[in-house]
């Protein structure tokens, strides 16, 4: 009798082992795929991109600060593109930002700073610089992109112009501001319109989450943990 009361044990042990291994690959396959549900999906442009003119002058001791201003669709801003020609032979060093928008200032904290950027001598065509702020905006809100040069030029001059564009797609209008090296004017300072031209610009949009590095992260895991499974079994 303690035999077969045994077996009967070992059996039970058994399985109770398959239904644990079954549940863990039903999550297993489930996390796999809500990571490929989130790295497909796809992305919204708005393209002003079409250059009809050129807003001048951009750089140290002419104008530090160029942006355009526009509504949030909503979802995360995948990248930004504006279009920038070198009207001189020196270079000319920038960065861009994301802020809120109040109807004539920007609102601090910054949302995005991106790394230094350079508009080189030979870049004497309209050519695009792209940042990628993976920054999630609220829907309806306002927001001003804007490039920025005070203080990280020294004592060279710049003539940079930016690619004007028809209406914003996004709404919104160019602003710019003459704070010098006073970066510290881009909250305190109502900025001042063109009523000409919007910036010509390429904006990417998507509803996905704002971390790429978590999706891969997620599939990574999956994919470990089913390789594991699959050899225990």
């Amino acid at each position: 009798m303690a035999f077969f009361k045994t077996t009967i044990t070992k059996k039970k042990i058994v399985k109770h082992k398959m239904k644990t291994l079954k549940t863990l690959k039903t999550g297993l396959v489930t996390l796999v795929a809500l990571a490929l549900g989130i790295a497909s999906v796809q992305a919204t442009t708005y393209d002003n991109s079409s250059i009809s003119s050129g807003i001048v002058t951009f750089g140290n001791s002419n104008t530090a600060t160029y942006g355009q201003t526009f509504t949030a669709p909503g979802g995360v801003l995948d990248s930004w593109t504006f279009y920038l020609q070198n009207e001189y032979v020196t270079p000319q060093n920038f960065e861009f930002f994301v802020f809120g928008w109040n109807g004539s200032s920007a609102t601090g904290p910054a949302l995005y700073q991106s790394s230094l950027q350079t508009v080189t001598p030979s870049e004497t065509a309209y050519t695009p610089f792209t940042v990628n702020p993976n920054l999630a905006l609220t829907a309806g809100q306002q927001y001003v992109m804007f490039i920025n040069e005070s203080g990280l030029n020294g004592s060279t001059d710049g003539f940079i112009a930016q690619g004007g564009s028809g209406s914003s797609p996004l709404g919104g209008e160019f602003v710019y501001l003459n704070n010098g090296d006073d970066f510290s004017q881009v909250t305190s300072t109502a900025w001042k319109t063109y009523v000409f031209s919007d910036s010509a610009y390429i904006a990417d949009f998507s509803s996905g989450v704002p971390d790429g590095g978590m999706t891969l992260a997620m599939l990574g895991a999956a994919v470990s943990g089913l390789s594991f499974l699959r050899r225990k079994h």
